[in-house]
C-alpha cells in the first residue's frame, strides 16, 4: 500500500486529547490518545474506506511515517 498520509491534531473539544489519523488511499485509521491520563492508552476512535470521508484538515498530513512505521513531524 505504500506509505500512509499522517495528520496529528489536538481535538478542540477535549484539549488534552490528540486525534491521528493514518490513511492510505483505500482506507483510514483515526487513533486518539489522553496527554492527561496516560493509563487509558491509544484507542481506536473510526475507520473507514474513503480519503473523503475525512476533514480536509485530516487529509493535510503534518507528520510523516517511514518504512519501520516510525512516526515523526513533517
Amino acid at each position: 500500500m505504500g506509505l500512509p498520509l499522517v495528520s496529528v491534531r489536538p481535538v478542540p473539544e477535549h484539549p488534552s486529547v490528540v486525534s491521528l489519523v493514518i490513511a492510505w488511499e483505500l482506507c483510514w485509521y483515526r487513533y486518539e490518545f489522553d496527554l492527561a491520563d496516560e493509563d487509558a492508552g491509544v484507542r481506536l476512535a473510526a475507520q473507514g474506506q474513503e480519503l473523503d470521508e475525512l476533514s480536509r484538515a485530516d487529509r493535510e498530513a503534518n507528520a510523516v511515517c517511514d518504512d519501520r512505521g516510525l512516526l515523526s513531524a513533517a
